[in-house]
């Protein structure tokens, strides 16, 4: 595997023609501080970056899909059957009606020990997200899970109001309401 540590961030962003992807296929395991998925389109292009796991592992502090400045930047993430590890939040940013910032999650495992943030597509298929560390979790946007977890003792999580969180399978949550 790959360990990026050592820079801020690792970029999986380019650009390219109006339509279509660029893809990035990943050869190993991959360590980075944060994560950064999308392509700088012109507005009204649709191209979009695609990285695949190819069943390799992502461990990061931030993993981020798409832009927040940006709504015509598209990223997606294809996670197939890998473990995601990550030590801090998970965002989807909102796109506009051209294109979407996507997390396929595939039969993944996925670790994240801040907050969840759904504001475009993520399909769960058979995947399980677990909400892990000592620090609260907000999650927030309207996300399908297949399964959730959260076993960490004291753990406080959020759920942002006006918005709705479906679990397809299984929910396993340890502690006590508060």
């Amino acid at each position: 595997g790959r360990n990026y540590s050592d820079i801020t961030t690792l970029y999986f962003y380019g650009t390219g023609g109006a339509t279509g992807s660029n893809i990035y296929n990943m050869q190993g395991n991959i360590t980075a501080n944060n994560i950064e998925i999308y392509l700088n389109n012109a507005s009204g292009n649709t191209r979009t970056n695609v990285l695949n796991t190819n069943n390799y592992n992502i461990t990061a502090n931030q993993l981020k899909v798409g832009n927040s400045a940006f709504t015509y930047y598209y990223g997606r993430l294809n996670a197939g059957s890998s473990i995601i590890d990550i030590n801090g939040n998970v965002t989807i940013y909102a796109s506009d009606i051209n294109g979407d910032n996507i997390i396929n999650a595939g039969t993944s495992s996925w670790t994240v020990s801040g907050n969840w943030t759904n504001n475009d597509i993520f399909t769960a298929s058979t995947s399980t997200v677990t909400l892990d560390g000592v620090s609260a979790s907000t999650i927030s946007g309207n996300t399908a899970f297949n399964n959730l977890k959260s076993t960490t003792a004291n753990k406080q999580l959020t759920f942002t109001a006006g918005t709705n969180q479906t679990i397809n399978d299984l929910l396993t949550l340890t502690g006590a309401s508060g």
